[in-house]
C-alpha cells in the first residue's frame, strides 16, 4: 500500500504473526473477559445514546486496530451496526472468523484490512459511506503502536457524526512493553494530562479519563509485564461536519 510509514509495516508484520496465537492462551482471555467488563461498567461515562431494545434507531460502531474483535464483543449488544478495520489481514480473518461464529451477519459486523493512519488518502477500501457516520470510533490496545496520536484522532473524528465519541482502551503507565513488540510501539502509556492534550488539540470537547482497578499482567513474552489501563473518551463538537 502507497505511503505506508516503517512503523506501519513493523505493525502489520508484528500483529499477523501473531494473530494466530492472540486470543487463547487462558490469561489472555482473562484479560480480555476483564477489559471486557470494565467497558460495559463504564457505559455511562463513555456516554453513547447507546440501542435499546424495540427502538429502529441505527447505532453504529467503528472498532479501529480491532485484532480479534474485543471491543465489539463488549459494546456489540449496545450497538446495532459495527465495522472494524485493521492493518493486519491475518487480524481481521480472525475477526470475521469470530462474528461468523457468534451468527452475526457482515451486515451486522464485518471487518476489512486497511489503514486509516497513513500520510495522504487512506485506503481506499475504506473511502466509501459504509465508514462514516459513526456514533463511536473506539481503539483497543493499538494507541501505543501509532506514529502520529493527533492524526489517529483526527481521522476517527472525520468518521464520526457530530456528538460522536472517539473512545481510547490503552495503557496508563510507562512500564515498558516486551522488546519484541519494540518496532511497533511508539509509546508504552498515556497520562490523563498527555490524553486530554490529545484530544484537545484535535478540537473534541467533554474530555473523560478513567483508570480501571488494579492491574493487567502480559503474559506475551518473558518476563511478563504488569500495566495499568485506562479509558479516555471525548466528543466530536455538534457543529463539526463528516469529512468523508
Amino acid at each position: 500500500m502507497g505511503g505506508e510509514s516503517a512503523i506501519a509495516g513493523h505493525n502489520r508484520a508484528y500483529f499477523d504473526d501473531l494473530a494466530a496465537r492472540y486470543d487463547v492462551e487462558p490469561w489472555q482471555q482473562e484479560m480480555s473477559s476483564r477489559v471486557s467488563n470494565e467497558i460495559q461498567n463504564k457505559l455511562d461515562f463513555i456516554g453513547v445514546d447507546w440501542a435499546r431494545e424495540g427502538e429502529q434507531r441505527s447505532v453504529r460502531l467503528l472498532d479501529y486496530a480491532c485484532g480479534t474483535g474485543m471491543i465489539s464483543r463488549a459494546l456489540g449488544p449496545f450497538v446495532t451496526q459495527t465495522r472494524g478495520i485493521d492493518i493486519s489481514s491475518k487480524m481481521v480473518e480472525r475477526y470475521n472468523e469470530m462474528a461468523r461464529r457468534s451468527n452475526l451477519s457482515a451486515d451486522t459486523a464485518h471487518a476489512v484490512n486497511g489503514d486509516l493512519f497513513r500520510r495522504g488518502e487512506p485506503d481506499e477500501v475504506i473511502m466509501n459511506r459504509d465508514f462514516c457516520n459513526f456514533d463511536i470510533a473506539a481503539i483497543g490496545f493499538g494507541f501505543h503502536h501509532f506514529e502520529d496520536t493527533g492524526l489517529a484522532v483526527r481521522r476517527l473524528a472525520e468518521r464520526l457524526k457530530p456528538g460522536g465519541v472517539v473512545l481510547i482502551l490503552d495503557f496508563a503507565d510507562s512500564n515498558r512493553l516486551p522488546s519484541a513488540a519494540d518496532r511497533s510501539i511508539t509509546k508504552h502509556g498515556f497520562t490523563e494530562v498527555e490524553m486530554k492534550k490529545i484530544f484537545e488539540d484535535e478540537g473534541l470537547e467533554a474530555v473523560g479519563y478513567s483508570l480501571m482497578e488494579g492491574t493487567v499482567e502480559l503474559r506475551m513474552h518473558e518476563p511478563p509485564v504488569l500495566k495499568k489501563v485506562f479509558l479516555g473518551r471525548a466528543q466530536k463538537k455538534q457543529e463539526r461536519a463528516n469529512m468523508c
